[in-house]
């Protein structure tokens, strides 16, 4: 082998080795983006799963304020009945 050929031979091989890194480089990116896209595909369900349990709570939350509102309300009637100021018989 001469001289010129071997550094075309080592030539060639360092071309490849950073041919097959940047390929590799490239691949793995592709790969990160995916699991990007994933990952907001998974959060935005999770955010759709929260918002739907949070209105349901909200809603069973008014519907339990409208009930104690109702209950204070008939409670402070019966406390004005008892104590209603009565006057004394002459």
């Amino acid at each position: 082998m001469t001289n010129w050929q071997l550094i075309i031979a080592l030539a060639t091989l360092v071309f490849a080795i950073f041919g097959a890194n940047w390929l590799n480089q490239r691949q793995t990116e592709r790969l990160i983006e995916e699991l990007g896209r994933r990952f907001d595909a998974k959060f935005d369900g999770l955010r759709a799963e929260l918002k739907a349990e949070i209105g349901a709570a909200k809603t069973e939350l008014k519907v339990e304020i409208g009930a104690l509102a109702q209950k204070v309300d008939r409670i402070e009637r019966q406390f004005d009945a008892m104590l209603r100021p009565v006057l004394p018989k002459v």
